[in-house]
């Protein structure tokens, strides 16, 4: 079990107004914001160091208003950006505790919140056949494929669909939502790589929605204001997400007014790839930026011995990505003073 008192200082340390009744420890809620609710709503997210009804090991939160909820390892993995060894340390759990059962609870909460995707009003709807990877049976055959794929990535196979019949059989289902958790598009991403078909397919074109209208969001919509780290990939923004900072991926090496106007609300932190490629997308798109009045903007390239932010989570980790994006992002001024600098060839 978790250590009640030390999860309760962790509160108070981290969110200062905190409100104890009996065995549940109330704090304000930050997934309201994030869903884009009213943020005045205080204790609304209750948590129960000791399990709650359960007695689960790893203590329970619960939102009220947005249904949120998991364990309160997962919890300070959210909110310090940490791992999960080293948020069971700070709660004063075990290392008997296993992972497995901290992905059971989560995906409890999960699914209670998810409902079945109806078609909205311009025809977008899920490709058929697709359902989330973990309410599959444990013994089926494309969800061992995807799970085996997925975590070979460092990515957790909770967050994706899995299409496994039609025209899009054998993909991960990587689902859009915008601020009020509509479905607004998504991507199919091939499990493997093959020359004979096109690795990621979205929707038909009739349903009037193409990857250029839209912005992936793999944890929400963030606040105002907030620094909003821009990917080219999904699986690039879901990796920097993990380490704590807000993401998104924008599809490609391009940015139409569309996607640029959704980030408005937001000071970008551009992130692509660290191949040549990646580098020009980076100053078209810096420079495109500033000339529609983005005051501030900001960019960081992976080192370079990564291609890209995901290879970085396989191989060092998420911590170390919110510590090397957190000291090396630099503030984009203009093409000329920045070309050498972002165009050099990394060896």
């Amino acid at each position: 079990m978790i250590s009640y008192d030390k999860f309760l200082d962790w509160a108070e340390n981290r969110f200062g107004d905190v409100v104890v009744k009996g065995d549940e420890i109330m704090i304000n809620s930050m997934f309201c914001e994030e869903h884009g609710l009213k943020t005045d709503y205080k204790h609304h997210l209750s948590c129960n160091p000791s399990g709650g009804k359960l007695n689960l090991p790893n203590g329970v939160y619960h939102c009220w208003k947005t249904n949120e909820g998991g364990s309160l390892v997962s919890l300070v993995m959210k909110i310090d950006g940490c791992a999960y060894d080293e948020a069971l340390e700070r709660l004063g759990g075990t290392d008997v505790e296993l992972y497995a059962l901290e992905q059971q609870v989560a995906d409890m909460f999960l699914n209670k919140s998810r409902v079945v995707e109806t078609p909205t009003e311009n025809g977008l709807k899920l490709p058929e056949h697709t359902s989330w990877i973990t309410e599959l049976s444990k013994d089926d055959f494309w969800r061992v494929e995807a799970e085996v794929y997925l975590e070979n990535r460092k990515l957790n196979p909770r967050d994706y669909m899995l299409c496994t019949g039609g025209e899009h059989k054998n993909r991960i289902v990587i689902p859009y939502y915008d601020a009020q958790g509509k479905l607004i598009y998504w991507n199919a991403r091939f499990l493997t790589d093959s020359k004979k078909v096109p690795k990621y397919r979205g929707p038909h074109k009739d349903c009037g929605v193409g990857k250029g209208d839209v912005v992936y969001m793999p944890d929400g919509w963030p606040p105002a204001g907030s620094k909003l780290h821009v990917t080219e990939g999904e699986f690039d923004a879901k990796s920097i997400s993990m380490s704590g900072l807000h993401a998104c991926a924008v599809g490609g090496k391009e940015l139409n007014d569309k996607q640029a106007a959704m980030l408005l609300a937001y000071k970008p932190v551009l992130c692509f790839d660290a191949d040549q490629a990646g580098a020009g997308a980076l100053l078209n798109i810096g420079d495109g930026l500033k000339k529609k009045g983005f005051d501030e903007v900001y960019f960081v390239r992976p080192p370079k011995q990564f291609k890209d932010w995901n290879q970085m989570l396989i191989e060092i980790g998420p911590k170390m990505i919110n510590a090397y994006i957190t000291q090396n992002l630099k503030l984009y001024t203009n093409f000329t003073s920045l070309e050498q600098e972002i165009l050099q060839i990394r060896i």
